[in-house]
């Protein structure tokens, strides 16, 4: 019970509060615990407790240590499955909504066909999510659509039903 109790606090703390992203010493009901939040593009995908008897410098960072391999590790694990993804079910420009764009918007659909948010984007192109987000307003405009559901629907019958 105690530990369904702590583990439950350590989600909603970490997860949904998305407060702390370094590790933390806890004393709980049952003994030490050393959180260390795995972070993956920044965001808390996972963390890994360890009750210890004896908290010392040597033993955080050890833990630190492990816990920067895991966020590694899960980043490279994201990556190839989104490479993955990306190659079996993405969409691809038909020929009507390419002559309609700029190579830069071009590029930006793209990446928004393979899932990407704008952040990330913005990361791959090395601009600003601002710019970004001004790209896809122009892509929105220049197709006389709305929002990214409508785009994706009017590719995929473009891609399929023409």
């Amino acid at each position: 019970m105690q530990l369904e109790l702590y583990i439950k606090d350590v989600s909603e703390s970490l997860f949904q509060g998305q407060s702390e992203t370094h590790n933390r010493i806890r004393n709980v009901s049952f003994g030490s615990m050393i959180e260390c939040p795995i972070l993956v593009n920044q965001q808390i995908e996972a963390v890994l407790c360890v009750k210890v008897e004896n908290v010392t410098t040597e033993v955080e960072v050890y833990l630190e240590i492990l816990s920067n391999l895991l966020s590694i590790g899960m980043v490279k694990f994201y990556e190839s499955n989104k490479e993955q993804t990306e190659n079996s079910q993405s969409l691809h420009i038909p020929e009507s909504i390419k002559s309609l764009l700029t190579n830069r918007e071009n590029e930006i659909l793209q990446w928004m066909l393979k899932g990407y948010n704008n952040q990330e984007i913005a990361d791959v192109l090395f601009i600003s999510a601002h710019t970004v987000k001004n790209h896809i307003s122009n892509i929105f405009q220049k197709l006389n659509i709305t929002d990214r559901r409508q785009l994706f629907s009017t590719i995929y019958q473009l891609q399929f039903y023409t």
